[in-house]
């Protein structure tokens, strides 16, 4: 969480209190307008402040869950947010948008995940049977009514594109098994379908993958695409025969496979220039930070995993078990320690993108850090939260946790499920009779 300067704040206020006199001036004197312009120079300071003192905007979401008897409350967006409630009988939880004064707007929804708002839409969707296929049913919410606006019936959907940039990717099976994957982009409360309008082109691919790097991919006809959100190509392969591998856009670069060679990845640029391909039985994952964890299948069939630069230089690697990089450290064991053994857990440790050791200690898993912190379990069981130097930040354990999201982590005891900022203090105390077995802790060896 961002540290407020209290002091720069407090004189801030001071200096904002002759425009409160003015104010009160220009309203008494009967100058109506430049009233307005006084008291929009105080609101914008307000807003200004309040981001400083609360990034996460936590205090007015719990004001807002209190008003409207909410186990959570989003980040608000387009000035709305998504609440949840849980039934009586812990059977199903129902959420609905609410706006910052806690007015409820719109309908209910159940079972239900949902995005939150941007451009004024959101994406709520379940998983449902259709046609004799079982697939989701996505529905796009309005901000401003908080109603259903379209919905689609989909095998797949990609968020982290709409998460960046408003933009959604849907795929789904069409009549006689014909398969299309299309884009829709959130424009001030309208959807738009991409690439749809130019040069005669429908809009449908069949295979593509979203926005999550600002630039999306699709397979059109035997020619791979790089679009940016705007609809102009920044590039293509020339290789005909390119098909998805590892089909995330990060960095820049994309780890694609060739029909005639499918065991061995190739890297490629988003203008479509090869880069080089890793030997075969060697799985990629997306650069992050500007390395790209590796696993191999390695002797025996005992696999191991290692990391390489954008030019396919190894950094570090021979562990047992790695993440992606986050925030600039990465959490492994080494393939020379053991597992379980006596009681004693094996150890993992951090290392920084140059390969060296940030620090390490007996944990049984590690998770990728998010907004400065990361989960860790010393005996399996029981998880907990440390600071990029390894320490116990809050002194607590429990039954699990999850990374946090805009300032707050999802966690859990023996009876009850709660969230918590990163002070460690309680938000949003959700009672339940027992851990939800579906709700996974983000806890990754």
């Amino acid at each position: 969480m961002i540290e407020p300067n209290c002091l720069e704040i407090t004189d801030k206020l001071a200096s904002k209190l002759a425009v409160f006199r003015d104010f009160d001036k220009l309203f008494d004197a009967g100058n109506v307008l430049k009233a307005l312009e006084k008291q929009k120079e105080l609101q914008d300071f307000c807003l200004e402040t309040l981001e400083k003192i609360d990034p996460n905007q936590i205090f007015l979401r719990e004001r807002v869950a209190r008003k409207v008897d909410a186990d959570f409350v989003s980040p608000f967006s387009d000035g709305v947010a998504w609440a949840t409630q849980n039934s009586k009988n812990n059977v199903d939880e129902i959420n609905f948008v609410v706006n910052t004064e806690g007015e409820k707007i719109g309908e209910y929804y159940s079972d239900l995940i949902w995005t939150n708002f941007h451009n004024g839409i959101a994406w709520v969707y379940s998983r449902r049977g259709y046609d004799g296929l079982n697939q989701m049913l996505l529905r796009a919410v309005s901000a401003k009514t908080g109603q259903v606006m379209i919905e689609f019936h989909a095998d797949q959907t990609e968020l982290d594109g709409f998460k960046r940039n408003g933009i959604i990717m849907i795929s789904r099976t069409m009549a006689g098994s014909r398969r299309e994957t299309f884009f829709l982009k959130a424009e001030n409360g309208k959807l738009r379908r991409l690439f749809a309008s130019k040069q005669g082109e429908t809009g449908f691919y069949r295979i593509a993958k979203d926005f999550s790097d600002e630039i999306a991919w699709v397979k059109d006809g035997s020619t791979t695409k790089f679009f940016d959100e705007n609809e102009n190509i920044v590039g293509q392969s020339e290789a005909a025969d390119c098909m998805m591998f590892f089909g995330e856009v990060t960095e820049g670069l994309v780890w694609l496979r060739h029909a005639t060679s499918s065991e061995a990845a190739s890297l490629y640029d988003c203008t479509g220039k090869y880069l080089f391909t890793l030997p075969k039985y060697h799985a990629p994952h997306p650069f992050h930070n500007g390395l790209a964890r590796v696993v191999s299948l390695g002797d025996e069939g005992v696999g191991y995993s290692y990391y390489i630069d954008q030019s396919g230089k190894s950094i570090a690697g021979n562990y047992s078990k790695a993440s992606d990089f986050s925030e600039g450290l990465a959490a492994v064991s080494d393939r020379s320690v053991p597992r379980i053994d006596g009681g004693k857990p094996r150890k993992a440790r951090f290392i920084r993108t140059d390969g060296g050791e940030a620090f390490s200690g007996e944990w049984f898993t590690a998770s990728d850090f998010h907004e400065g912190l990361a989960i860790v379990s010393d005996r399996g069981s029981e998880y907990y939260f440390i600071d990029k130097e390894g320490k116990d930040i809050f002194k607590k354990r429990f039954g699990m946790a999850c990374d946090f999201e805009d300032g707050l982590a999802k966690v859990g005891s023996k009876s009850r499920i709660f969230y918590i900022d990163k002070s460690g203090r309680e938000v949003f105390e959700k009672v339940e009779n027992s851990l939800n077995k579906s709700e996974k802790a983000k806890s990754k060896n």
